[in-house]
């Protein structure tokens, strides 16, 4: 199931990108599963999760959970550098982060760029500075910039209920918007892919994966750069 404002699909090949191993599972599952079905997608995380010290394992884990969702594992790129640490309040340099994401943009002829909003759905900074390089990119190449909805507290936990609620999406009018949504089929492949991540299934991540509506739905909204 996909609805948008306008007919058209997302242009070319997609770029997810993301700040940590299981961003890719916690927040932007339907979209991937949805997108890979008309679009090569590439995926670039910004750091291997290395808070505490599990950044091995946690770079491990990342591939297998794509390599699952559908991902080919050539098209993934995995960033080890100290620049780019770990942490909640880690701010990163939005020159570095946009560097990066315009080389990856023009070796691999991305057209559409997916990442989070200037919210960081959580408001991470590290979500928030992937958000910011984004927007920063200076590249002359014509590339599309879609982000991630954060929504408040109470719609992040509504599950499947929100879907009534979608059609809120579509009351403003002045950004072009995609919306994702899950069969049940593949939420229960989602959440396998999410269950690869087995050093961070922690309770709290494990009550996350059934009540949270980004397991089940991805809105998009269409940004200028």
């Amino acid at each position: 199931f996909i609805c948008s404002k306008r007919s058209d699909k997302l242009r070319g090949r997609i770029l997810l990108v993301i700040s940590h191993p299981d961003d890719e599972c916690m927040f932007f599952g339907p979209a991937i599963l949805k997108l890979l079905a008309n679009h090569e997608v590439f995926v670039l995380c910004f750091s291997v999760g290395d808070a505490y010290g599990l950044g091995n394992v946690r770079e491990k884990e990342l591939l297998s959970a794509l390599q699952y969702l559908g991902v080919n594992i050539a098209n993934v790129s995995i960033i080890n550098d100290s620049r780019f640490k770990d942490g909640m309040d880690e701010k990163w340099n939005i020159n570095s982060v946009s560097n990066i994401i315009e080389q990856l943009v023009i070796a691999k002829q991305i057209g559409t760029i997916v990442t989070f909003d200037k919210k960081g759905i959580t408001n991470h900074a590290n979500h928030i500075s992937v958000y910011e390089g984004a927007r920063n990119l200076r590249s002359t190449e014509k590339v599309d910039l879609f982000v991630l909805d954060s929504v408040n507290v109470f719609r992040k936990f509504l599950s499947i209920l929100e879907i009534p609620l979608l059609f809120m999406d579509f009351s403003r009018v002045n950004k072009e918007k995609k919306v994702f949504v899950l069969t049940f089929s593949e939420y229960q492949r989602l959440l396998t892919a999410l269950r690869k991540h087995s050093s961070q299934m922690v309770w709290f991540r494990i009550l996350y994966s059934y009540f949270s509506r980004y397991m089940f739905i991805n809105t998009l909204s269409r940004v200028n750069i």
